[in-house]
């Protein structure tokens, strides 16, 4: 048998493609925080941008609340 490559259940860092589709958003919102040094981001292997998922919790934090009114019931 061949040897088997081994995942993260959790991984602790995206591309910025990955974090764009899980928090579903353009992935130009992800590079024009990581150019205005919003969120922080590094080179991994091979040069590829990676984020940490603990600083993209954090930038999403910093996101304003939506408020969301609630049907009067009549």
């Amino acid at each position: 048998m061949g040897r088997q490559r081994k995942r993260a259940l959790f991984p602790i860092a995206l591309s910025a493609d990955a974090a764009a589709e899980a928090l579903q958003v353009p992935r130009r919102a992800i590079a024009d925080a990581i150019k205005s040094a919003e969120l922080p981001a590094y080179a991994g292997p091979g040069r590829r941008i990676r984020i940490t998922v603990t600083d993209l919790v954090a930038w999403v934090q910093t996101w304003p609340r939506a408020t969301i009114k609630q049907r009067s019931q009549s």
